[in-house]
Order: structure tokens, then sequence, then C-alpha cells
């Protein structure tokens, strides 16, 4: 994983396309110590959306294979895609390593800052240097990404335990909660902080002057995540329209939306119309046709739960 990460980065390089990895190998290297400390499924590697088809190209020249989408961009349905989608995903059938493309950092109502908008920092691993996000931003993103997710997978969580805790990364919290400010997303960062007092007993003086100004609201979104977090219920996968988990995970979005957010969270990927795109090529101008069919695939699903 670590040695693609260098490889792909070079060809960005030399072709003046900027990036930045994000989580996977730059944790492990900052937090836990190596590349190979931290077990990671895919490189997670941003750019901006005008060069995504640009680093779409390079990552296909190199060997990768369009994975997700499983259809062709264009017309309505690269434009539908951009609008709701934030990354694509892309597979190394040698070298068994995937890809996610990102275009944006953010999902249904929650935002996080543009790529020119972000702070960078280069480290260096093995005499080679890779761009991540500069500490104040990362932590941040990594609140935000478990938190979308409720964090239902504990490492999430984990992973900013370790940044805290390590006094090696210069960054602090006070400042982590300055930037939530500007995304309207403090709550956010105040569960997070709930949560690691909850299941790590996690508190510092930083953490405890940020949660004397704890909230109602906050402190019933971290109880709702450590209510995901014991489920073992992975949000992600499987049937979840069967689970009564997965109607507490939609009350659990539209309460962490931001302000002016909370219709886009709820309603925002609930009408998965891009289902229909791998079998279907409306023309311009009959896009309609794909809610028309949209309740036949939805009857489909419940019947054979696939």
């Amino acid at each position: 994983m670590h040695g693609e990460i260098i490889r792909i980065t070079r060809i960005l390089e030399q072709h003046d396309l900027p990036y930045i990895i994000v989580k996977g190998v730059p944790l492990a290297i900052e937090i836990y110590g190596g590349s190979d400390k931290r077990q990671c499924k895919d490189i997670d590697l941003w750019v901006t959306p005008d060069n995504l088809e640009k680093a779409q190209k390079l990552l296909i020249d190199a060997g990768y294979q369009q994975t997700l989408p499983s259809y062709q961009l264009n017309g309505y349905k690269k434009d539908y895609y951009l609008r709701h989608k934030h990354d694509l995903a892309l597979f190394h059938t040698k070298r068994k390593v995937e890809i996610e493309l990102h275009f944006r950092l953010e999902y249904f109502g929650i935002k996080f800052f543009r790529f020119d908008q972000v702070t960078t920092q280069q480290i260096i691993s093995n005499k080679c240097q890779i761009v991540t996000l500069q500490h104040d931003y990362h932590i941040l993103y990594l609140m935000l990404h478990g938190a979308i997710h409720a964090w239902s997978r504990l490492r999430w969580l984990h992973d900013i335990y370790l940044y805290i805790m390590q006094d090696k990364c210069n960054f602090n919290l006070t400042r982590v909660y300055q930037l939530s400010l500007q995304l309207n997303c403090n709550h956010i960062v105040l569960q997070t902080l709930s949560l690691l007092d909850r299941v790590y007993n996690c508190r510092t003086p930083e953490i405890n002057q940020l949660l004397s100004q704890i909230d109602k609201r906050s402190l019933l979104l971290a109880q709702n995540a450590h209510q995901f977090i014991v489920a073992d219920y992975e949000l992600t996968g499987g049937h979840g329209i069967f689970n009564k988990m997965f109607f507490k995970y939609r009350q659990y979005l539209a309460r962490l939306a931001a302000k002016g957010q909370r219709h886009q969270a709820i309603f925002g990927d609930l009408f998965k119309i891009d289902r229909l795109f791998p079998y279907l090529n409306l023309p311009r101008g009959c896009e309609f046709g794909y809610y028309l069919l949209y309740p036949l695939w939805i009857i489909k699903y419940i019947i054979t739960r696939k």
C-alpha cells in the first residue's frame, strides 16, 4: 500500500497535478509509528473537481480499473454523480490495491473545506514525500468522517484518541474547534470529545475546557453514536432497510446535519436512482424516467434483498 502511494504520487507530481492523501498510510506514519502499523483497505486520494478526469485517466494508465461507479460517466449520469457523490473507486487487479479518488471531502448535511482552503504538510517516509492534511484539518476531517458514519467502527475513534494523546503532532483542539465553527459543525467536535470520555475515559485540561460548553444536542449525538459502536452494525453493507438501526441512523443524520442542511441529510441519498444507471441510458430530456422507474427497483430490492 505504501509503495503504491509513492508510485501514484510520483505520477501525479510528474503531471503537475496537486493532490492530498488523507487517512490511511499518513495516519499510520504519523500516529502509529510506521506505514505498516495500521491496517487500511484503500488509498484516499483527494484532487480538485477540475482535475478529476485527468487524475482518473492517469490512474487507468497506471493499471487501475474503475469499479465505482460501474457505468460510464457521461451526460445526465455524470451530472447526477458529481452532484450527489464525492469519490470514484478504482482497483489494481495485480497489485490488489484500491484507490478512492475523492473530488470533495463532504457528505450530505456536513460540509468540509474546499481543496484550495485547507493547509497541507509533507511527511517523509523512505526518503519520499507524501502530501497530506495539516494536523488541525486532518483531525477535524477524521471527526467528520467518523460522525457521518455514526462511529460504527471503533478504529476511527481510536485514531483520534492516539492523535490527542501523542504530543509529537503539532496541533491543539482549540484550533480544531475554531475551524469547526467556520463549518458550523462544532457540535461534531463536542460529540467526539464526549465519546472519547465515554469510551476511553480521555480527559485533558483542554478537553475539559471544551466540554464545559457542550450542549444537549452534542450529548445526544454522542449517546446515539455509542449505540452504533456497541451494536456492531455495518451501516454501508448488508440489508440495512430491514434492520431497526437503519431507521435510527436516519434520525441520527437529521440531528447531525449542520444548520440549513437537515433536509439534504435526510433525503439527499435516500432516493438512489443511480442504481438504475447500469441498466438504463435515457437520452437528454428524459431524465424524469429514472424517477418514474425507481419504485420498481425498490419493489425488486424488497423482494430479492439485492
